[in-house]
């Protein structure tokens, strides 16, 4: 799909819009040296997991309900997600059609369209259109979204709904297409290619199509009340339920990204953040994230974004679990609430001017200030011990003894 040429409407909050030109670099070209983002080696290993709807953008996709009149019968009614967040526990008043969940989630499913777009894809170009032309303002996770692609950040895309995992990708591609600018896909392509030659040391060998292809590909999109999801899960022998399914998409996506980087031979702090606008799942995952995952892996960091208050533009930040809170995970704007973790003390110091901060212990928050001497040292009790040198650029790097 192209993107518009005209220019754009700035909606609200440095939504930027111009003109849209061609890929500064055309299609099947190879790139060269002055191409390639090298400084990328040198970032931190941040990696997000987004919801889709009223989250990176409001989608005019209905679900279809029968709602109880005044005289006791039932009339059609259709609702937007975020209505239906508030209603679909009303079983007095709201129902499926017939009782039957697959016609209220009709839209929200694959089915054949002759000759045109599928549903998720039109009603993805009117949500973009709406806020790239300044009629809405951009959704709480839009902008942190953009950044993660701009950046080439390992991203999945856990949402309710029921297409193919093919459709939610294709819909990231129009995203690419049409937010961002002509520059920022350049400034994307440099970065990708800068990771291509951190991680597998062929940043020169593709064109940029295929780099593009290549990072989308190792990308993840969990629609989890699709056919290929439910019987993914039901191999498993798993029961199935929209919360289970979004918390085993999760651990995929976590077991998937370190996979990733134990084959690059890293070993570095790491954050997985999620966001989504349903309290509901927030709280599910937020205890998920504590319960069972900050337990399996407990030297990542586990964010989650509370993206349910619309008073809140980037949605409340709430830091779950994790390693020592270092520079480099600097907060993405908007409230910030931490959680504890019992029984955890921090140990060793030596290093000028250093301040290491604990990711939290039940009922205080200890810090820990490095006077004097070379080289640091700091454990958590319980958790791998891990060894961190702050080099003079500010930069941090850490590995495992």
């Amino acid at each position: 799909m192209s993107a518009p040429s005209a220019h754009q409407a700035v909606a609200a909050r440095s939504v930027k819009a111009e003109t849209r030109t061609a890929h500064p670099v055309a299609r099947g070209t190879r790139g060269a040296c002055d191409v390639v983002n090298y400084r990328v080696a040198d970032r931190d290993l941040k990696y997000y997991i987004f919801d889709w709807d009223d989250n990176i953008l409001r989608m005019p996709t209905r679900i279809h309900l029968e709602r109880r009149t005044a005289e006791g019968g039932w009339e059609p009614h259709a609702v937007s997600t975020t209505v239906f967040a508030l209603v679909r526990n009303d079983t007095v008043n709201v129902r499926p059609p017939d009782g039957d969940w697959e016609k209220a989630f009709v839209e929200f499913r694959d089915l054949d369209h002759p000759g045109g777009p599928s549903r998720f894809m039109r009603d993805t170009e009117a949500a973009i259109d709406a806020v790239m032309t300044g009629r809405e303002a951009p959704p709480p996770s839009f902008q942190r979204f953009r950044r993660t692609l701009i950046e080439g950040r390992l991203f999945a895309i856990v949402t309710a709904r029921g297409h193919r995992p093919t459709t939610i990708r294709r819909g990231v591609e129009y995203f690419i297409e049409r937010v961002l600018t002509a520059r920022e896909r350049a400034e994307m392509v440099r970065n990708l290619r800068g990771y291509l030659d951190c991680f597998e040391n062929r940043a020169h060998d593709m064109s940029d199509a295929e780099v593009l292809a290549y990072y989308l590909g190792f990308n993840q999109y969990h629609p989890v009340t699709s056919a290929e999801f439910k019987s993914r899960i039901s191999r498993q022998g798993v029961g199935w339920s929209p919360e289970r399914a979004k918390q085993l998409a999760i651990r995929d996506f976590v077991h998937h990204v370190l996979g990733i980087l134990r084959r690059s031979g890293l070993s570095r702090p790491v954050s997985v953040g999620f966001s989504d606008d349903d309290p509901g799942n927030v709280r599910a995952v937020e205890d998920y994230f504590r319960r069972e995952l900050a337990r399996e892996f407990p030297g990542i960091n586990f964010v989650v974004y509370d993206t349910s208050d619309p008073s809140i533009p980037s949605g409340r930040k709430v830091t779950v679990s994790g390693q020592l809170k270092l520079p480099l995970d600097a907060p993405a704007g908007g409230a910030s609430r931490r959680r504890r973790i019992p029984g955890a003390s921090l140990e060793g110091t030596r290093y000028p001017g250093a301040r290491f901060a604990l990711a939290e212990s039940e009922g205080y928050d200890q810090r820990c200030r490095v006077k004097g001497g070379r080289g640091a040292s700091c454990s958590l009790t319980n958790l791998p011990v891990i060894r961190f040198s702050l080099r003079r650029s500010l930069r941090t790097s850490c590995s495992r003894r």
